[in-house]
């Protein structure tokens, strides 16, 4: 008798596993990631300085990026929502900006929306490591 309710418990919990009630969540859209490229750029006074640019690996429309440097101060790009094409380069300052050179690491924190997301937003940030010092 025990024998046969544990099979009549075990028929009711597989015929309750319905494999087609399986949900996959659709993850959706991933968010892209950058490269960050630095551009050697001097001050006015001769002072080595550096420039960033950002290239995404999606199409995006960039709204801004926050930049820190190593000692903790930051600046915040605005980029108006700028659609920027995957592999494609976007300046990170306006021209004639010029960040000093400060070795460590550099946090940028890019936010926009995903452009194949159907206005899905991303948060995403990436480090760039920095050396002081200058090759002549």
């Amino acid at each position: 008798m025990l024998r046969l309710l544990f099979l009549a418990a075990l028929a009711l919990s597989i015929s309750a596993c319905d494999s087609s009630e399986v949900m996959m969540e659709d993850p959706g859209v991933p968010d892209p990631s950058f490269q960050v490229p630095t551009i050697p750029q001097a001050f006015a006074d001769g002072t080595p300085g550096l420039q960033f640019a950002a290239v995404p690996d999606a199409d995006i429309e960039l709204s801004s990026v926050v930049i820190r440097n190593p000692l903790g101060d930051q600046v915040t790009f605005n980029a108006g929502n700028q659609l920027v094409l995957a592999g494609t380069r976007i300046a990170l300052q306006e021209p004639d900006f010029v960040f000093f050179r400060v070795s460590g690491e550099w946090t940028f924190s890019f936010t926009g929306i995903k452009e194949s997301g159907a206005g899905e937003r991303f948060s995403v940030a990436t480090t760039v490591p920095v050396s002081a010092r200058t090759r002549n």
